[in-house]
């Protein structure tokens, strides 16, 4: 993975998730909704100060060490819930958006780790992985 395919998990209009960067032995992009770190990346621009000195970081990092209840594939078929109106999929028994499930589906062998409602699910593929933030309704 390269730095260029990293920037769509950023958010350019917050500068604290602007662009991927380097910290120890990862490099990591994010949105606020979704986190992904790959083994370093040499052209990547070392430290996030805005975002590693808040007080959640670590407890964020930490969702890396938490074996998640499940693994499973991300679907194939994104159709909405029936009964909701918003972009939601139901993966077991959470639900997340579509556009992120997508996202996923593009990382090669990707599986999604499942755990409780309102709790990050970790998310695996060759050459790095992540956390996901489930819908809350």
């Amino acid at each position: 993975m390269t730095v260029a395919e990293l920037v769509q998990f950023c958010h350019p209009e917050r500068k604290s998730c602007a662009r991927p960067w380097s910290s120890g032995p990862f490099t990591y992009a994010t949105n606020g909704h979704i986190l992904i770190r790959v083994p370093r990346l040499a052209d990547a621009p070392e430290g996030n100060q805005p975002l590693e000195s808040r007080p959640g970081w670590t407890t964020c990092l930490a969702w890396f060490d938490v074996e998640p209840r499940c693994w499973v594939g991300i679907p194939e078929e994104t159709r909405p819930n029936a009964d909701d109106l918003d972009d939601s999929v139901d993966v077991g028994d959470l639900k997340f958006s579509r556009r992120y499930l997508r996202w996923l589906r593009a990382l090669p062998s990707c599986q999604i780790g499942l755990n409780d409602a309102g709790d990050p699910a970790r998310f695996r593929f060759d050459g790095g992985e992540g956390l996901l933030m489930p819908r809350r309704w």
